[in-house]
């Protein structure tokens, strides 16, 4: 695979000439190998990142100061209890903003996707480029007498959705609060927000709304946060967000924040200055692993595709790893070896080139030629076929690497896709990625 921008030849399609007497056949889905007619699975399994649930009920119980307990009906204790939404209430009570509609708020360049999923009540949901979202969960106010009565509740439907950006470090998040109902002695809640975050991260805008809302049942509160990353070039940072509420009822005197909750520790955000090569770019993620996807009917780069869902299969499908600076050293190592140098066909491709798999920009790129399947792809009714290239090297269904010919433009139209999905992800040196395709 040549890591560059595809070259482009108007009118020409890839013909491939079968001239060998051997081949191996491919249907896709699976793989079909001389002497084993049982397809193998040629994709890798999809990676599900659902969900993380908010964590158990916590409560923070204090007492009413004597000057708050007649507007409080004579509570002598309230307690706050941050908890997921009961199953009646399955969404949000309003929707967040989108992710595209916060970016286009922001100065930042942000260049968000997907949206928050309010299918999972008191989760937080999240995807590599987010956004990071807690959907459903509840806050609970209680108040009780002396006698441990309970006078009066409210509660409070909290929903925040974080908005990452690949091109900035600063970030924006949209928080919702509803009062969803009240009870007894607690006529109206009064609510102060602010939010913190952790190592080199800061909060440039640490309040939503300015001192405490006061909210009558049905009534609802947003606004939005800022953090920035202070992270330096060519280093990366991980931080978790953190929340603070301040809830009294019927005009009490505001107190300390006593109720609190953070993003995941597995969740944590990553911000970096590190992407190698010539990037100077900063960008932030959810580093979990990302799928790229390669079609096998891309008008372009479908043969490249083709041999890089054989390749998987012969590997069993296990991720690849970024390898920064290492494409020029693998492609070397594969494709010119002394011992077994890549034999190139014009009769094929006008312009053909070794296109390599493991691609050479990864860590399990590299491997002696002499090692690799060599092989041709060929479209056969609507569908890719690898032959073998070589009469002198039979292919085994065994081998630990793949090298095809390839034509220039599809050899590039693919490394393109590769390098942009390496920037559009910010996948950094030796982070692993997996892969998939589709028809």
């Amino acid at each position: 695979m040549t890591l560059k921008s595809p070259k482009t030849k108007p009118g020409r399609g890839i013909s491939l000439t079968l001239s060998m007497a051997a081949f191996l056949s491919l249907t896709f889905p699976g793989v079909a190998h001389a002497g084993n007619p049982n397809p193998v699975p040629t994709s890798a399994p999809a990676l599900s990142v659902a969900a993380h649930t908010a964590g158990q009920s916590r409560q923070t119980c204090s007492q009413v100061p004597a000057r708050d307990r007649a507007a409080l009906g004579g509570a002598a204790k309230t307690c706050v209890e941050f908890t997921k939404a009961s199953p009646s209430r399955q969404k949000p009570t309003r929707p967040l903003a989108s992710a595209r509609s916060l970016a286009a708020s922001s100065s930042a360049g942000a260049e968000p996707t997907g949206a928050c999923d309010i299918s999972k009540p008191g989760e937080w949901t999240y995807s590599r480029r987010g956004p990071l979202c807690l959907t459903g969960a509840q806050g609970r106010y209680t108040l009780y007498d002396d006698q441990g009565k309970v006078l009066g509740t409210g509660l409070i439907d909290i929903d925040t959705s974080l908005v990452l950006s690949q091109v900035s470090t600063t970030l924006k998040e949209s928080i919702s609060l509803k009062v969803a109902e009240v009870t007894g002695e607690v006529k109206s809640l009064n609510i102060g927000f602010a939010v913190q975050c952790t190592s080199t991260c800061t909060p440039t805008t640490r309040r939503p709304w300015y001192g405490q809302k006061t909210l009558l049942e049905g009534q609802s509160a947003s606004g939005e946060v800022a953090y920035n990353s202070r992270v330096t070039s060519g280093a990366q940072d991980s931080f978790q967000t953190k929340y603070f509420m301040t809830v009294t009822a019927n005009g009490a005197t505001p107190v300390d924040p006593n109720m609190n909750w953070e993003s995941p520790a597995e969740l944590k955000v990553r911000c970096d200055e590190n992407m190698g090569g010539t990037s100077t770019s900063r960008g932030c993620v959810i580093p979990v692993r990302e799928t790229l996807e390669y079609s096998l009917s891309d008008p372009k780069h479908g043969a490249a595709a083709a041999v890089y869902q054989y390749g998987q299969a012969l590997r069993g499908n296990a991720p690849l790893s970024r390898g920064e600076g290492l494409a020029s050293v693998n492609r070397a190592r594969t494709c010119e070896t002394t011992l077994d140098p890549f034999v190139r066909r014009p009769d094929i491709n006008p312009d053909d080139e070794c296109d390599e798999f493991p691609f050479a920009g990864t860590v399990e790129g590299g491997t002696e030629g002499a090692l690799c399947a060599d092989v041709i792809p060929v479209l056969q009714n609507g569908t890719w076929v690898i032959t073998q290239a070589r009469a002198d090297k039979p292919l085994t269904g065994h081998e630990p690497c793949v090298r095809a010919n390839m034509s220039a433009e599809a050899n590039g139209s693919a490394g393109g896709k590769l390098g942009s999905f390496w920037k559009n992800n910010r996948i950094l040196d030796t982070e692993k990625f997996a892969l998939a395709f589709t028809p």
